[in-house]
């Protein structure tokens, strides 16, 4: 993921990816597996906002991986990374629920920023259940951790996105060793990745939010979404008159959270025994690692 949507997108005719940043620092990559995925999907659906977003997040099926690969892989070094993505932006706010996008439900409402559709990796199950958020693993991630925990005791998670994912999981696995944020890339970001891996550079850097063990507890879970009024018709005409793009829906969102914004309210609610802090927070504001010293 090297930006988002509207004024996040990033030109990526030249950007550094991930396995170029790899390469840079040093490192060999396994060949036969990235050909692998290639093969599977070249490219990822592009979000936009103009006829729905594609979320579908192609991932070879862990049942594909032959023994043959799978021992290959082993032989070709004794460490494995995972890397999850996930993407979104202006005019594509990430689905709380993504039940509706799985049944195809949301491609019939009458607003274009909230059209959604997704295609799953496997005629054998879905990715996602009714009520799963999208920041959390699909079945065939579930399912890709599984077998490279099963397979390797030394295990790198790269988690490329933006959003807060629900990182819980890495937690249940002895064999990962390491999980590192890279947000959205840019043009370059995968080469500074490659060199915090390879241990070139000293990695510095804290968390900008608060990271969740369940986003379902987050106090702005059920206020947010594209909530339309419904006495706005004359404010909807005037608008696709103005610009013949536009859906004409006038919607709000309520913030009620007033101040208790982020690591406000959780600290706030485990001082009143509303939430058991430990229990709730995976990772506090703020947490991370800095090797810099002032004098």
């Amino acid at each position: 993921m090297f930006g988002g949507t509207g004024s996040g997108t990033v030109d990526t005719a030249t950007a550094v990816g991930i396995l170029q940043g790899l390469n840079n620092a040093g490192f060999e990559t396994n060949e036969e597996l990235s050909d692998m995925y290639v093969k599977y999907r070249a490219d990822r659906p592009i979000i936009s906002i103009n006829d729905g977003q594609d979320w579908t997040l192609p991932e070879v099926p862990a049942a594909d991986y032959s023994d043959e690969i799978m021992e290959n892989a082993k032989e070709f070094s004794d460490k494995a990374a995972i890397v999850i993505s996930r993407t979104g932006g202006e005019g594509a706010d990430l689905p709380t629920d993504m039940g509706p996008i799985m049944d195809g439900s949301t491609m019939d409402i009458g607003t274009k920023y909230m059209k959604g559709s997704y295609t799953n990796n496997s005629s054998e199950y879905d990715d996602f259940q009714a009520g799963q958020s999208y920041l959390e693993l699909s079945q065939t991630e579930k399912d890709l951790v599984d077998m490279v925990c099963s397979e390797f005791d030394d295990i790198i998670i790269i988690y490329n996105g933006a959003n807060p994912l629900e990182l819980g999981w890495t937690e249940d696995y002895k064999q990962i060793k390491s999980v590192l944020l890279c947000a959205r890339a840019g043009a370059t970001g995968f080469n500074a990745l490659g060199n915090i891996i390879a241990g070139n550079v000293n990695s510095s850097g804290k968390t900008t939010d608060t990271w969740l063990r369940d986003l379902h507890q987050a106090p702005y879970f059920n206020n947010i979404g594209h909530f339309a009024y419904t006495n706005t018709q004359d404010v909807s005409d005037a608008a696709k008159e103005a610009w013949e793009r536009a859906d004409g829906i006038v919607s709000f969102v309520n913030y009620s959270e007033s101040i208790y914004v982020g690591y406000r309210f959780y600290e706030t609610a485990d001082q009143e025994n509303l939430i058991d802090y430990d229990d709730t927070v995976l990772y506090p504001f703020g947490y991370g690692l800095s090797y810099t010293t002032f004098e």
